[in-house]
C-alpha cells in the first residue's frame, strides 16, 4: 500500500503535498495546453488519503479475550500498575503451554494506524509463575474487519518476556504494522519449564499485569 510506504519513509502530510504539487503533467497534444501542476487543495486531499495516521494511545481499548478468570475487567490490563491484571481461565494452558490472547482496538473504528511496539509488564518469579513467557503479536489484515472473514497475521517473532519487573519493550517487524486491531498471543508461562520436571504441578493459565502500544 502506497500510504504504508510513505509512512515508513517518515513522510509527513506537508512533505507529500509539496511532492505532489511539484509533479508536472505534460502538455496536452490535442488542446496544446501548457504543462501544469495539481492545485494545492487537491494535493492536500490526496495526501490525507495516502498517509497512515499517527497512533494515538488514548484510542486503545480492549475488545475481547480468548478467556479470563474474572478477577478484573479486561480493561484493567491497560492500567500500568501492579494492583490489577489479566489471567486466562483455569485449564486454558495445559502445563503452561497453549495459545491464549487478549485483543485490542488500537485506533478508532473508522481508520487504521501504525503501531511500532508493544510493552509488557509481568510479576516476576517467584510471585508470578503464571506470567506470560513466550508470546507473539498478531494484527488484523487491512480490509478484513468483518467478524466472519477476519484474517490475523503475525507482526512479531516469538518473543520471550524476561523475568524482571517493569515494562519491557518489544518492537514489531520492520517499521511497524498498519492495522486497526491487534492481539497479544500468549504461548507459555514462566512456570512451564518447571511443569515439565514435575508431573504433579500444572500451571494451567497465563497472564500479565499490563500492556501498552506505541
Amino acid at each position: 500500500m502506497e500510504g504504508s510506504l510513505l509512512a515508513s519513509m517518515n513522510c509527513t502530510i506537508h512533505d507529500l503535498v509539496q511532492i505532489l504539487h511539484q509533479v508536472k503533467f505534460e502538455r496536452d497534444s490535442i488542446t496544446q495546453e501548457q504543462a501544469t501542476t495539481l492545485p494545492l487543495e487537491l494535493c492536500h486531499d490526496i495526501g490525507k488519503f495516502l498517509i497512515v495516521p499517527t497512533f494515538d494511545p488514548t484510542e486503545v481499548a480492549v475488545v475481547s479475550a480468548s478467556s479470563k478468570d474474572n478477577s478484573f475487567p479486561l480493561s484493567a490490563c491497560l492500567e500500568d500498575n501492579e494492583r490489577s491484571w489479566w489471567i486466562s481461565e483455569s485449564g486454558s494452558m495445559k502445563a503452561g503451554i497453549g495459545e491464549e490472547f487478549v485483543q485490542f482496538q488500537v485506533c478508532s473504528s473508522t481508520r487504521i494506524c501504525r503501531i511500532r511496539a508493544i510493552h509488557v509488564r509481568i510479576p516476576p518469579m517467584p510471585q508470578g509463575p503464571l506470567s506470560v513467557k513466550d508470546f507473539r503479536v498478531d494484527v488484523l489484515k487491512e480490509g478484513d474487519e468483518n467478524e466472519h472473514t477476519k484474517v490475523w497475521m503475525p507482526a512479531t517473532p516469538i518473543y520471550q518476556v524476561r523475568n524482571i519487573p517493569g515494562m519491557q519493550r518489544f518492537p514489531l517487524n520492520g517499521s511497524g504494522a498498519d492495522t486497526q486491531q491487534a492481539r497479544i498471543v500468549c504461548l507459555s508461562n514462566q512456570a512451564s519449564s518447571f511443569a515439565m520436571m514435575d508431573l504433579h504441578y500444572d500451571p494451567n493459565s497465563v497472564g500479565f499485569y499490563a500492556v501498552k502500544f506505541e
